[in-house]
C-alpha cells in the first residue's frame, strides 16, 4: 500500500508537497490580506462618501446663486 502512494508521489520529491502547517499558514497570511484589503476598501468608501456630500454642498451652493442672481435681475 505504501509503495502505491510513493509511486503516485511527484517525481520531484517530498519537498514539494504542502503539510498541513503550510496550508494553515498560506491561510493565515490569506487572512490578512483580506482585513488590509478590506480596512482599504472601506477607507475609499468614506473618502468616496466624504467627496459626494461636499459635492452636493456646492451644488446647492450653486444653484441658490444662481437663482438668486436671477432673482435680483428680474
Amino acid at each position: 500500500m505504501a509503495n502505491t502512494v510513493i509511486n503516485h508521489l511527484p517525481p520531484s520529491g517530498w519537498t514539494d508537497i504542502a503539510r498541513k502547517s503550510d496550508m494553515d499558514h498560506l491561510a493565515a497570511l490569506m487572512d490578512a490580506r483580506f482585513v488590509s484589503v478590506d480596512t482599504q476598501i472601506s477607507s475609499l468608501e468614506s473618502r468616496v462618501t466624504q467627496g459626494m456630500w461636499a459635492l452636493a454642498g456646492l451644488s446647492v451652493a450653486m444653484w441658490g446663486a444662481l437663482f438668486t442672481l436671477i432673482a435680483t435681475k428680474l
